[in-house]
């Protein structure tokens, strides 16, 4: 378990230098099977296929109440294309509702919550 794959990823995530795919690439060269970013708790959770996991701190946001599915897609697409950076992102989906978001690496999904238990799941491009 290389924690320090995890903060330098972050780091460069929060500095716009590295984008989703990149993340994605070298979590799972790292052996992350998945991760949870708790947005009110203020925590980033990972995990390892043998059961270890690693929690950073976070940030904490205040969250819309309601989760817009279409904003949280539109948000989705503007990262995919390189239109705004990680900081941007989370700010925008954090005004959509969103109040976590698990991404499922070995799946090829990311699954975004609302404090309602509403949710959306945003598959890898190309993996549906």
């Amino acid at each position: 378990m290389d924690i320090n794959i995890i903060k330098e990823c972050n780091r460069l995530a929060a500095d716009g230098k590295i984008t989703f795919p990149e993340v994605v690439e070298k979590f799972m060269a790292a052996g992350i099977e998945r991760y949870h970013i708790d947005f009110v708790w203020g925590s980033n959770i990972y995990y390892w296929p043998n059961g270890d996991v690693h929690v950073e701190p976070a940030h904490k946001f205040n969250v819309a109440e309601n989760l817009d599915k279409q904003k949280i897609a539109a948000t989705v697409a503007e990262i995919q294309q390189g239109k705004i950076n990680y900081t941007q992102f989370v700010e925008k989906i954090t005004t959509a509702g969103c109040s976590h978001y698990y991404a499922a690496l070995t799946g090829k999904r990311v699954i975004y919550s609302g404090r309602n238990g509403d949710s959306h799941t945003e598959f890898f491009p190309g993996s549906k």
